[in-house]
């Protein structure tokens, strides 16, 4: 009798070891999407500030554009996605002032864990509004994960 109670109380410590191990790994794999997430805002955010013909002209609505991550020994780890709408870049004059002033960049970047073609493990996905007149962002959203 004793042999089955020492038994029964193995078990369940065993069956809630592994549900904390599954929340341990989804919490790293979301720890993994986020820092995705922000390589890809900083991606954009030196092509926008260096490049003066990113995004291409030409683009009426949005441009967006992917990449593989690769550890430090060359394995997969995931992508990022980012999308940046330009409806409210183009230059306009201020109102109040008479000055021309520059608009909005949109960006919304999204980071994946997990292999191409298949379902992500982690996603996360994050948004700026870009002001472009001095280059800083004025708006911010975390839209979290699955």
């Amino acid at each position: 009798m004793l042999f089955v109670l020492l038994l029964a109380l193995g078990l369940g410590l065993m069956s809630t070891q592994s549900s904390r191990m599954k929340e341990a790994r989804a919490q790293a794999l979301s720890v993994q999407a986020k820092q995705l997430c922000l390589a890809a805002w900083q991606d954009a955010r030196v092509k926008l500030g260096t490049d003066i013909l990113f995004p291409p002209q030409g683009v009426l609505e949005s441009f967006a554009y992917s990449e593989d991550v690769l550890d430090g020994e060359g394995n997969f780890v995931g992508t990022y996605t980012v999308v940046i709408d330009v409806r409210f870049a183009r230059p306009f004059r201020d109102v109040m002032t008479g000055e021309l002033t520059q608009g909005l960049y949109l960006v919304t970047c999204n980071g994946k864990v997990g292999e191409r073609g298949f379902e992500p493990e982690a996603e996360r996905t994050m948004y700026y509004e870009l002001d472009m007149n001095n280059f800083k962002v004025i708006r911010f959203e975390d839209r979290g994960s699955l």
